[in-house]
């Protein structure tokens, strides 16, 4: 779907997430975050996704994961996962 950083993405295939709305601000499209790479982990898996969205649903500095890249980290069926570390590389 459009994300708030203007590019239409497809969860199911691309590497994306959203980074939670307070972290990121009001501005969407030509926020300084968007398409900026971050190293995500979990249980000694790491994925590499691009912030192409907010959610305003996270909370401090929660993202909210592509299936592509859900699927990576953790089976679907754990639902909300927690102790995941990210940090951006770009």
């Amino acid at each position: 779907g459009l994300g708030a950083c203007g590019t239409t993405n497809d969860g199911t295939k691309d590497k994306v997430f959203a980074l939670a709305a307070g972290m990121m601000g009001p501005q969407s499209n030509g926020n300084p975050f968007c398409n900026r790479k971050a190293e995500i982990s979990l249980r000694g898996k790491k994925v590499i996704g691009t912030l192409v969205d907010k959610c305003p649903g996270c909370e401090g500095q929660g993202i909210d994961l592509s299936h592509a890249l859900f699927d990576e980290l953790a089976d679907e069926a754990e639902g909300r996962i927690h102790n995941v570390k990210w940090h951006f590389i770009t």
